[in-house]
């Protein structure tokens, strides 16, 4: 089967696969224990994780959010975030996975449409409500924890996205038609 994969960069971030029919597939969070993010990033969790799906799947395309740093953040949280993003670029480029930067702006207006400013915590619920109702099969509540997880949630979304623009997918040799 065919998969789109959504990817929220970040050490609270998330990789979704969802097939043509909007169903998740597999998930990763990237703080779960044991994951390619929290604390410290582990680039062979994400490796091995995305060899996995590779061998069970095939992945279409991988839509991944731009990250940029911002006024307020220091210069270790702007290095932290280039870090990430650029190790998770990396590595699906080495896979030979066809990938597409989406930034923040675009790809929240395709999915949730034009609804104004929103503060980080109505973004956040935003983003939870929506992939209750469009992804069901997706679980955003990790094992030992309580409150649904938005990195997840914002995975979905960005695979969604990429199911939007690109319905029969990437084609096989990793071109985008």
């Amino acid at each position: 089967m065919s998969v789109i994969i959504g990817i929220d960069p970040g050490k609270s971030g998330a990789v979704v696969a969802i097939d043509k029919f909007g169903v998740a597939v597999d998930s990763i969070a990237a703080d779960d224990k044991g994951s390619y993010g929290g604390k410290e990033y582990v680039p062979q969790a994400l490796v091995d994780w995305l060899v996995d799906l590779k061998w069970r799947e095939t992945i279409q395309l991988a839509v991944v959010e731009v990250q940029s740093s911002r006024p307020p953040e220091g210069r270790k949280s702007a290095l932290t975030t280039g870090y990430g993003w650029g190790m998770i670029v990396g590595v699906l480029a080495a896979l030979g996975i066809p990938y597409e930067l989406a930034s923040p702006v675009t790809w929240t207006k395709s999915v949730y449409g034009g609804s104004g400013k929103k503060t980080p915590s109505e973004r956040k619920a935003r983003s939870i409500q929506w992939a209750r109702a469009r992804v069901p099969s997706l679980s955003l509540v990790l094992d030992g924890r309580r409150v649904p997880h938005h990195g997840l949630s914002d995975a979905a979304a960005l695979a969604m996205y990429g199911w939007s623009k690109y319905p029969s997918g990437a084609s096989m040799d990793g071109r985008l038609p």
